[in-house]
């Protein structure tokens, strides 16, 4: 995405002079990183085969920033099927560049039915490890079939009925919570205290800028604490959502090194 491949025009363009030949190719062409990972013959045919795979329609001649775009625009966290085709351009990309990596430095030239199965055999290593879908259509369901993955049927959802009780008698109770429009994007916290009664006693929301949605919910704490502080309280119980937050405190140590400090 950066540019950052070493490929004969990158070399150039930091001021080395070199003659570009593309070792993968027998007319010897100018290799740069569209060539290599998106336009040339072979590429071409393995982009192709997996789009056909995917019901997708093959976009031929197009540089590998827009192909790889046009992927990530159809790709769903909540399907098997878009969840894959955010991750197969990745892992179509690796595998090019390490065939044209192993034809300059050893010598070896993979053929695209080598390169093919390679890319089928991660893919079914990634497969395994994705989350179930929430929805699962008929075509989809086919396309895993074609593709011989393992079909993670759907999460069937369940309603659950949460109640709010009050604290023990002469207690107040803090309730905290945080969330992000997009993640990251826009984020606030927010939150109420009450007392054994139930009784509001206070509440506060802040906007936090532009964070994550576990960084918001980290923030949460924080900022109910220091209104349980300044309103002198010293017998409080909190309840929070978020069982990342949950986990951390109780296991004293934070598994996200930017949230630390908090």
């Amino acid at each position: 995405m950066h540019e950052g491949l070493v490929v004969d025009d990158r070399i150039r363009k930091v001021g080395i002079q070199v003659a570009s030949r593309c070792d993968c190719c027998d007319s010897g062409a100018f290799e740069d990183m569209n060539h290599v990972l998106a336009t040339r013959e072979f590429v071409e045919r393995i982009w192709s085969w997996c789009a056909i795979r995917l019901g997708m329609r093959n976009l031929a001649r197009i540089n590998w920033r827009r192909r790889v775009d046009s992927w990530h625009r159809l790709a769903r966290g909540s399907t098997q099927k878009g969840q894959l085709l955010g991750i197969i351009p990745l892992v179509i990309t690796w595998r090019l560049w390490w065939r044209q990596c192993k034809a300059r430095m050893e010598g070896t030239f993979e053929s695209i039915r080598s390169v093919w199965c390679s890319i089928l055999y991660w893919v079914s290593w990634i497969a395994l490890r994705l989350k179930k879908s929430k929805a699962l259509s008929r075509r989809d369901e086919e396309i895993l079939k074609n593709l011989q993955l393992p079909i993670k049927h759907t999460v069937p959802m369940a309603m659950k009925q949460v109640s709010w009780s009050r604290p023990k008698n002469g207690c107040f109770k803090l309730n905290v919570d945080g969330s992000s429009v997009g993640n990251p994007g826009p984020s606030g916290v927010g939150g109420v205290i009450r007392n054994d009664k139930g009784e509001f006693v206070c509440g506060f929301a802040k906007f936090t800028g532009h964070n994550t949605n576990n960084a918001v919910e980290v923030l949460g704490l924080p900022y109910g604490l220091r209104n349980v502080r300044d309103l002198d309280i010293h017998d409080v119980e909190i309840e929070i959502d978020s069982m990342l937050v949950i986990n951390w405190l109780q296991a004293k140590r934070y598994g996200l090194w930017y949230l630390e400090d908090y």
